[in-house]
């Protein structure tokens, strides 16, 4: 429903002092003055100005928590009348409110605008809703219509430092690590099935006199450093975003020094590079719960020497350290 202006006030009373004044002069002129104010309120009703087809959408881009945004506006008139002027009013939970003007266009015709925003909040966002708002034709009534904005969404980093998190009191990061992998060494690793194309001083004849196959040993090298993060969301607070902020920072650290983290969640990252690890961050709250086999899966691939980050909700902890069993981890948020 349209809500009246001051504007409207100001006709009525206009409309009641020129009817005084004609039924005290009996001018026929005032009196048809009078009535033709008192219908304009009646004419801005009938000729609702046609907001349902003014589609608004947005581009969505990358952006650091903190930083200033341009992003892109495109105005669409959709309908068949000619859109009136109006003020559009974006209010979004990870961006400055936001109110501008936007002009009349004619049926299919569009217009694009710049708008500078300050993005506060990480995260991977939808636009939502905004609302136009017009007096059109006559500035007698205020005509609201809240639409959905459109478009990509807007994916806000977290901020990251130029330096990773320290693991194990200093002892070294996560680019001083290694993880031992099957490969040429002393060390036994693990026994696996006998594989054409295996060195024949490779099987060991105990294990295979014991399963009752050919066994080979797999010994290990050294293929480090390794990190190896583990997540979860769940968090929330500025607790919750520091260690969001520091996971963040120590993966790409590893990426920089050349060794690429390894990430387990649900869901993983789409790529291991530093704008896949960035946008995994900026949606960590939406991966799912911790799972056993996740845990093991993580505690398999640290391996001896390695290092083992937890980022997850308060009182994840303690059944990462009962699954994983011994484990090294650094928690990265503390209750």
């Amino acid at each position: 429903m349209p809500r009246p202006t001051r504007a409207l006030a100001l006709a009525l009373l206009g409309a009641l002092v020129l009817n005084l004044v004609s039924r005290s002069s009996g001018n026929t002129w005032i009196a048809l003055t009078s009535g033709a104010v008192l219908a304009l309120p009646l004419a801005s009703l009938l000729l609702r100005p046609p907001l349902a087809g003014v589609r608004v959408e947005l581009r969505g881009q990358r952006v650091v928590a903190g930083e200033e945004v341009e992003i892109l506006v495109r105005v669409l008139n959709t309908g068949r009348r000619e859109s009136p002027p109006a003020t559009w009013r974006h209010g979004h939970p990870a961006l400055e409110a936001v109110e501008t003007s936007l002009p009349a266009l004619a049926p299919r015709q569009s217009t694009e605008l710049v708008l500078s925003r300050r993005a506060h909040q990480r995260g991977i966002h939808h636009w939502g809703t905004a609302e136009l708002t017009t007096t059109a034709p006559f500035g007698l009534l205020r005509w609201s219509h809240r639409h959905e904005v459109i478009g990509s969404p807007l994916v806000v980093h977290p901020a990251t430092g130029t330096s990773g998190r320290l693991l194990d009191g200093g002892a070294g990061t996560a680019a001083e690590r290694s993880l031992p992998v099957p490969g040429a060494g002393m060390e036994v690793l693990d026994l696996r099935p006998w594989r054409p194309g295996d060195a024949r001083r490779e099987v060991s004849a105990r294990a295979s006199a014991r399963h009752g196959r050919p066994v080979v040993l797999q010994r290990e090298r050294d293929a480090g450093p390794t990190l190896v993060i583990l997540a979860s969301g769940g968090g929330s607070g500025p607790a919750w975003e520091h260690a969001v902020s520091s996971a963040a920072s120590t993966a790409l650290m590893a990426l920089r020094d050349g060794q690429p983290p390894i990430v387990i969640a649900d869901p993983p990252p789409s790529r291991i590079d530093s704008v896949g690890l960035l946008d995994f961050f900026a949606g960590v709250d939406h991966t799912g719960p911790l799972r056993e086999v996740h845990i093991r899966s993580a505690a398999q691939r640290v391996g001896r020497g390695g290092t083992l980050l937890l980022l997850a909700a308060p009182g994840a902890a303690a059944q990462v350290r009962r699954v994983a069993d011994g484990c090294p981890i650094e928690v990265l948020h503390v209750d």
